[in-house]
């Protein structure tokens, strides 16, 4: 438990290249690199870093777009964002990353929930960590939405999948999003967007010129992700305690629960999660923390999405 907050940590990063010759074999070329990474490590150590302040990152011949969702998660998250690989239903296609702050966000922040920013995975495990903390917080008071869109090797894609074209809606092509961002590595401009990019001396980023997002539709998505931000939430509960929330009458069916929690009161909710932060969980675990800890959170959002605006209060 001594290192959950460890993502609070400042981290140097070092890439690593990787190439192997076509007459190679998979056996020899594990050898290589398992070799090529002591090396390194031993290298950190002689310079007097801790090894656990560098992340390495292995570059095979490009860097991996998990490596962009990780920066972009946590860039956001440091600018007070909650961020999550899941979008709104309402919006065009499932972008990489997207970025919100909401009503639902602030009163999290002024409940003392979370300092600044967190990870929508984060929200799941209150009971477990507590309070989400930073070194900084956020005051802005404004609904803002975001989106990213990770590349391995060069911006030009995402710049098609986030604007579209004529024959091709983009993910900003509703008005869901106010900013639209692509992230890649060794990048120094794109058109149009914002730029996130990363290298061996830092972070590049260049913020998006336009704002692309229509108010209707925006508020829709914010409804929408604070109601996902809810069914979040209650994952810190058992299914017993989420029962006792919902009220006397108990709900035949899971659908029936969904849609109690989506109705639930904002501020109950918040005083029943703040009550059991940084507790032990109980034996039991809920029907939804088995979802989401069962890497079913887009499945979590479909459900959601199946409910409906009427059930949305």
């Amino acid at each position: 438990m001594e290192n959950k907050h460890i993502l609070l940590r400042k981290m140097f990063i070092r890439f690593i290249e990787f190439r192997a010759g076509n007459d190679v074999t998979e056996r020899y070329w594990k050898t290589i690199c398992r070799q090529r990474l002591r090396d390194i490590e031993e290298q950190i150590r002689n310079a007097g870093y801790d090894r656990r302040d560098v992340l390495l990152i292995p570059m095979w011949g490009k860097v991996g777009e998990n490596i962009g969702e990780f920066i972009s998660l946590f860039y956001f998250r440091k600018l007070g964002y909650l961020t999550t690989v899941l979008a709104p239903f309402t919006g065009p296609g499932v972008p990489d990353v997207t970025c919100w702050k909401t009503p639902l966000t602030r009163k999290l922040r002024d409940a003392g929930i979370v300092d600044n920013g967190a990870t929508l995975y984060e929200l799941s495990m209150l009971r477990i960590f507590g309070k989400i903390q930073d070194d900084r917080k956020d005051s802005s008071d404004r609904d803002e939405a975001i989106v990213v869109e990770v590349e391995s090797e060069r911006p030009y894609p995402g710049t098609y999948q986030l604007l579209g074209n004529d024959n091709r809606k983009g993910y900003v092509s509703e008005g869901n999003y106010d900013k639209a961002f692509v992230c890649v590595a060794f990048c120094k401009n794109v058109d149009r967007v914002g730029l996130l990019s990363f290298d061996h001396h830092g972070l590049v980023v260049r913020d998006c010129p336009e704002n692309f997002s229509v108010p209707e539709c925006k508020a829709q998505s914010i409804s929408e992700i604070d109601d996902l931000i809810k069914m979040v939430l209650v994952t810190n509960l058992t299914f017993d305690e989420i029962l006792r929330l919902i009220g006397p009458t108990k709900p035949k069916t899971f659908f029936q629960v969904l849609n109690a929690i989506v109705g639930l009161d904002e501020d109950r909710l918040i005083e029943k999660v703040k009550k059991v932060m940084g507790k032990e969980p109980a034996l039991e675990t809920s029907m939804l923390h088995r979802l989401i800890a069962g890497g079913h959170m887009a499945g979590l959002s479909r459900v959601l999405g199946r409910l409906g605006p009427a059930a949305r209060v």
